[in-house]
């Protein structure tokens, strides 16, 4: 079935393409998009998506496979529905415009129980140098080590309520 919102990818490669962080974009359906950072060692799998009241099953139709790490919705006052945001931080990627997915590519995810110095490290290395770190388990319990090996590495520990909240007071 073809979405009404096929196009998002396409408009969303070109505004994505002029951030200063961004290789390269490249649209791979209708509706997903790669991106390659600066600081990815990888390509970074995008969905989108242009809905004004996002929910759960807007999220399961694009969400391709869990290596989306982003789900981005075209319109700027977009509301978003309890259950989208449940399935979004149960299937670990983050939800939100434009504006969002550029703070976003500034984001590492690590997905710990016990959020160590060394896995705060180890993220960094791989990954690149971010400004926020997100626990993405919801059971997390970052150490004080990890969170000084973040401030070290000029970046915060943040969970998810928190991430959420530090989008809507940068708006």
């Amino acid at each position: 079935m073809t979405r009404r919102d096929d196009w998002t990818a396409g408009w969303s490669a070109e505004k994505v393409k002029g951030h200063s962080e961004v290789l390269s974009t490249e649209p791979i359906t209708g509706n997903a998009l790669k991106i390659q950072t600066k600081k990815s060692k990888g390509l970074i799998l995008i969905a989108t998506l242009s809905v004004d009241c996002v929910r759960r099953d807007d999220l399961a139709e694009v969400h391709l496979n869990r290596d989306v790490v982003f789900a981005m919705n075209v319109p700027k006052n977009a509301v978003y529905h309890g259950s989208a945001i449940s399935y979004a931080d149960t299937n670990s990627f983050g939800i939100g415009g434009l504006g969002d997915l550029f703070v976003a590519i500034k984001v590492l995810a690590l997905n710990e129980y016990d959020l160590t110095a060394d896995a705060v490290r180890t993220g960094i290395d791989s990954h690149g140098k971010c400004s926020i770190i997100l626990t993405s388990n919801p059971n997390c319990r970052p150490s004080g080590e990890s969170i000084r090996a973040a401030d070290s590495a000029g970046a915060k520990v943040l969970s998810w309520g928190e991430l959420l909240c530090a989008l809507n007071y940068a708006k």
